[in-house]
């Protein structure tokens, strides 16, 4: 599901990011979190349908935030599949299963791993930090 902030014109377009879960309590979350900011975003259940949303959009996200521990594919999975697809894009891992010990055995880069549950201070915070780089 998309949602966008405010009126946009190509020039004045505001970041887009991917949120992906496959709870639907933090999608939710994170959604009232976004509204916050000037971002554009869609939310995905599954790591499927927001790479095949990311393969076939005009317009690539700049964030992808995704959980690590979903049915099917898990977040290391989808973070490596969209980078080969779009190289330039930042990405937060989240989980409450494994913490940040996974990433230094994990061949696909993570800019932020971020442990659920999150505070939504914490959560804005990298947010805005990854998209200002």
């Amino acid at each position: 599901m998309e949602h966008v902030r405010g009126n946009q014109t190509p020039e004045h377009e505001s970041p887009r990011i991917y949120v992906v879960d496959d709870i639907p309590a933090i999608l939710m979350l994170a959604s009232l979190i976004l509204d916050e900011l000037n971002t554009s975003y869609c939310t995905f259940q599954s790591g499927e349908d927001a790479l095949d949303t990311l393969t076939t959009a005009p317009r690539k996200p700049d964030l992808l935030i995704t959980d690590f521990a979903m049915g099917g594919m898990n977040g290391l999975e989808l973070i490596r599949l969209a980078k080969l697809e779009h190289p330039q894009l930042k990405t937060i891992l989240m989980s409450g299963t494994v913490d940040e010990a996974i990433l230094r055995t994990s061949q696909t880069h993570v800019d932020h791993f971020l442990s659920k549950p999150f505070k939504p201070f914490n959560f804005m915070a990298q947010v805005n930090r990854l998209l200002q780089q």
